[in-house]
């Protein structure tokens, strides 16, 4: 039997994402994402999920993403533990995101959509050019787990949701 560690949500912000930097200098961007779902009773189930960025993806999320904002995130649940202290084990499990894809918004504000994925060259992305890519060179702290993220800017595709 083959192993599967794959997530797919679609969400919104329920606060705006913090950036942290490791000691190796990679930025870590941290943030809730809220789901909403109908269940079978048609009762709402809401959910909160933690989610981690690094590198490059991490700075483009901080960037452009706040509290409310609709989201869908591609990732995989990775669990740390650690000691506190006392000697007690602590452990958490949160979503590591390779792909995060930022739901539209009006006009007005500025900024139509974007998809954020893993893998690309590092280059400014020119005001008047949301196509453009761009790569991190700092090792990812998950390095050996993960590749190097790659951001791409551009429309979100799929049209509108309802």
């Amino acid at each position: 039997m083959n192993n599967l560690n794959s997530i797919l949500l679609e969400g919104v912000l329920s606060r705006d994402p913090q950036l942290s930097y490791e000691p190796s200098g990679s930025p870590v961007c941290r943030f809730t994402i809220k789901v909403r779902r109908v269940s079978t009773k048609g009762t709402d189930e809401i959910g909160y999920f933690d989610v981690q960025v690094c590198n490059r993806l991490a700075e483009v999320c901080q960037e452009y993403l706040k509290k409310d904002r609709g989201l869908r995130v591609v990732g995989r649940l990775v669990q740390d533990h650690w000691q506190d202290y006392d000697g007690v084990d602590k452990f958490e499990v949160f979503i590591l995101a390779e792909h995060v894809e930022f739901k539209p918004i009006r006009k007005q504000d500025g900024v139509e959509g974007l998809t954020v994925e893993a893998d690309a060259e590092k280059r400014p992305v020119p005001e008047d050019d949301q196509s453009a890519k761009m790569e991190s060179d700092k090792p990812s702290p998950t390095e050996g787990k993960v590749g190097t993220p790659t951001v791409t800017l551009g429309p979100v595709s799929g049209g509108k949701r309802g």
